[in-house]
């Protein structure tokens, strides 16, 4: 499938699954929490030959459709910073939409808070023009996030308005001929409108 065709498709795919998002948001939402993180995660397999991490920053949004469970929208821009010295830099920006489940622990604050993602990540390569086999390209893959995130919440911090998000990321994204893996961790605080 051309680049052109694929994404046509992804626009329209992502354009209905916002307006999904947005639409049970104001039909059947409890609850709206948004807020900012940070993460960084290594490349396993062929592609580590390439990068030694990817470092991001992101907004994410997260709707409750019950008391324990919802939706997730999700933001992000990422720079991978290269181990080969042909590659000059590469950018990734990546927008998807999920489904997340709460487990509370007690009374402790401590919430267990794993989430399933799918979405699209355009990728932008800039690397010397000697480099051969490597193309100025920009590719435009699916990719696939599990995050089994522990959450934290007090009373004595805003109210328990404020939670902080901890979270172990593995990111999927497969192409035509390999598929890329990346492993590492989440960090961020998250607002509940009420």
């Amino acid at each position: 499938m051309s680049f052109i065709k694929r994404t046509a498709i992804c626009k329209k795919s992502l354009f209905f699954a916002f307006y999904l998002f947005v639409f049970s948001s104001f039909a059947f939402s409890q609850q709206l929490r948004a807020g900012l993180y940070g993460s960084s995660q290594f490349p396993l397999g062929e592609v580590s030959d390439y990068y030694s991490n990817v470092v991001a920053e992101g907004v994410s949004a997260e709707l409750s459709l019950m008391d324990n469970f919802g939706l997730l929208a999700r933001f992000q821009f990422a720079v991978a910073l290269p181990k080969d010295e042909r590659i000059l830099y590469t950018k990734q920006f990546t927008q998807s939409l999920g489904l997340w489940y709460s487990l509370n622990f007690g009374e402790s604050g401590f919430s267990f808070e794993p989430s399933v993602e799918a979405g699209c990540m355009v990728q932008e390569s800039n690397v010397i023009q000697q480099a051969g086999s490597l193309p100025n390209k920009l590719y435009f893959d699916l990719a696939v996030q599990v995050n089994p995130s522990i959450r934290f919440s007090h009373p004595k911090f805003l109210d328990n308005r404020v939670e902080l998000d901890l979270s172990p990321v593995v990111t999927v994204v497969p192409q035509k001929e390999s598929v890329l893996t990346y492993i590492g961790a989440r960090i961020g605080l998250l607002y509940l409108f009420k």
